[in-house]
């Protein structure tokens, strides 16, 4: 099996894995390293790559904030050695915008706003919504007062009958406050 697992940059979507090569390669050319990342442990996916040598690797289009175990295999014409172990968490960063935003239960002074879980919230939990109003046509927004919270809808009340209004919803985590959608 290689030896001395180690990481180089680790950033919150990529990750360069390096290992030395195995002190004996059982009298055959190491002709790969077979690689492979789990987030539970027990689901395994090999990383998809050419054929190699080398003794690193970067790995990309990771998920930021979560942790990776990781296998690595010396592979010869022989056969594949044993696995080295390690593990590596990338690193987290700020949230996406909440999906499909949309406006439900119309009436002339309150509807309901919904949308969908960002498709990241980052690596880190999220703790509330920023829900913003425009009655301007979007040239200044402001902020809707409410208690946090992670919950996928929110009652607007306290409308003028016809008069139209704008609203967008930005992702909040410890990290920091998404874009809005």
């Amino acid at each position: 099996a290689p030896t001395a697992f180690a990481t180089g940059t680790i950033t919150s979507s990529s990750a360069v894995l390096n290992w030395t090569a195995p002190s004996d390669n059982g009298g055959s050319a190491i002709t790969d390293y077979v690689v492979e990342t789990s987030r539970d442990g027990s689901t395994w996916s090999a990383v998809p790559h050419t054929a190699s040598s080398a003794t690193s690797m970067t790995l990309s289009g990771l998920a930021p904030g979560t942790t990776y175990q990781v296998r690595i295999a010396t592979k010869t014409a022989v056969g594949t050695s044993e696995t080295l172990a390690g593990s590596f968490t990338t690193v987290a960063g700020p949230p996406l915008a909440p999906q499909n935003l949309a406006a439900t239960s119309v009436t002339g002074t309150t509807l309901t706003l919904t949308w969908e879980l960002p498709s990241s919230n980052g690596g880190s939990p999220i703790t509330d919504y920023t829900v913003e109003v425009s009655s301007n046509g979007g040239s200044s927004w402001s902020a809707i007062t409410h208690a946090a919270s992670n919950a996928l809808s929110f009652n607007v009340t306290g409308l003028l009958k016809g008069r139209s209004y704008q609203f967008r919803v930005s992702t909040k985590t410890a990290i920091g406050t998404s874009t809005a959608t």
